[in-house]
């Protein structure tokens, strides 16, 4: 990191202190007054948007906003990640319906068996190569 730091212009002696002391920036602040607040040191107009994008990634579905309040009126929806992606596990799609690159050795051994007549995969015995020529 110093060495990026010179690189782009500042003194060895300030990216030394730089890289052992960096500066930390506060962008929120955790309150507790009546109820659960946090304060942002951001602009309103900022703020406001990263709030919005916060609420609809942890499960909030925003039903009304008040932005000249500073107030969103959201319920809260139960995410349950683990049980769609068991859902979305169990249902097939387009793709694997062609799926011609699987490994189920079980199942290309019992087409092989049909397609030949031969066990285990021994094709050697069985079809045109096999068969001895009589003249």
């Amino acid at each position: 990191m110093r060495r990026l730091l010179v690189f782009l212009g500042m003194q060895d002696l300030d990216a030394k202190k730089t890289v052992e002391k960096p500066q930390v920036i506060v962008k929120a602040k955790l309150i507790n007054n009546n109820g659960k607040s946090i304060e942002l040191y951001e602009p309103f107009d900022r703020s406001w948007r990263r709030v919005s994008i916060a609420l609809d990634m942890i499960g909030f579905l925003t039903e009304d906003r008040d932005r000249s309040k500073g107030l969103y009126y959201v319920t809260y929806t139960d995410l349950d990640i683990g049980e769609a992606d068991k859902k979305a596990k169990e249902e097939e799609g387009w793709l694997d319906s062609i799926d011609f690159w699987s490994d189920d050795e079980a199942e290309a051994e019992e087409m092989a068996e049909e397609e030949t007549g031969a066990k285990d995969g021994d094709i050697r015995k069985k079809g045109r190569r096999g068969k001895k020529r009589r003249r």
